[in-house]
């Protein structure tokens, strides 16, 4: 269902994961679909209810505990301190699937074992109804080109912050901005879309987005502008959802060595 890698959470969310009634996923679905995730390691978000506790982790084992399904999960890192004095754990899992929907797990209680956290499997996993995209935090010095919708069509360069298949949001690299000419809704065009990697540079063409929103950063006053794609063809979708993919592997690695 998705890729993987266990251990702290970049800045992420998931685009679209809102108030929808959800698909319940009952009986064997459950198991299957787990052995699934541990098979294609896909990345989960684990938050534990009440704490202010977040990591990215990965199913590693889908077993039966005297007659019970449960899984196992790769240690999260801090996970002992933080439900330390809890007496019945409360956590949620989050994760999209490779249908791009995005799933919703709440499971209780639980051990850790030498071999990771183990887990009771849930008595129903959520599907949303709407398609959903992952949104991982840029590479540092990665940015965005597109002409200045405004008058002239200057070029402009902005920080790329965060991105998805589905939208971005970037930065102004000075305060006040072109604020005249990238007003709500405005629409965007020949956008170019440029991440530094470590084994090479990729850049992304978009061909259209829309401005939803525009803030301030409350530290530099500099203008933020969050965008929503039109629906890129599907090879640019598939090329730009995997390179999402692989930079959050990239900052996966990177923080397991902190």
């Amino acid at each position: 269902m998705g890729r993987g890698g266990s251990g702290p959470a970049p800045q992420q969310s998931f685009d679209r994961m809102g108030m929808e009634t959800p698909e319940l996923i009952t009986g064997d679905r459950r198991t299957r679909i787990f052995r699934q995730l541990q098979k294609d390691r896909t990345v989960l978000t684990l938050r534990l209810l009440g704490r202010d506790y977040e990591r990215l982790t990965m199913v590693i084992g889908v077993e039966q505990d005297g007659g019970q399904p449960s899984f196992l999960i790769d240690y999260p890192r801090g996970f002992r301190e933080a439900v330390s004095g809890i007496p019945v754990w409360m956590l949620r899992f989050e994760f999209i699937g490779t249908d791009h929907l995005a799933y919703r797990v709440r499971t209780k209680g639980g051990r850790i074992l030498k071999e990771g956290v183990h887990l009771p499997l849930p008595e129903a996993i959520e599907r949303i109804q709407r398609r959903a995209h992952f949104r991982v935090e840029a590479p540092l010095g990665s940015t965005v080109r597109f002409p200045d919708p405004g008058p002239g069509g200057d070029l402009l360069e902005m920080a790329l912050v965060n991105v998805s298949v589905g939208g971005a949001l970037m930065a102004s690299r000075k305060a006040g901005g072109p604020s005249d000419s990238l007003g709500m809704d405005t629409e965007i065009r020949d956008l170019k879309l440029f991440f530094p990697l470590p084994d090479e540079d990729v850049t992304i063409p978009v061909r259209s987005a829309v401005v939803k929103r525009v803030e301030s950063d409350g530290e530099t006053g500099k203008p933020k502008y969050a965008v929503r794609f039109e629906p890129l063809p599907a090879a640019e979708a598939d090329r730009l959802n995997e390179l999402i993919w692989e930079i959050q592997r990239i900052q996966l690695r990177r923080q397991q060595l902190l």
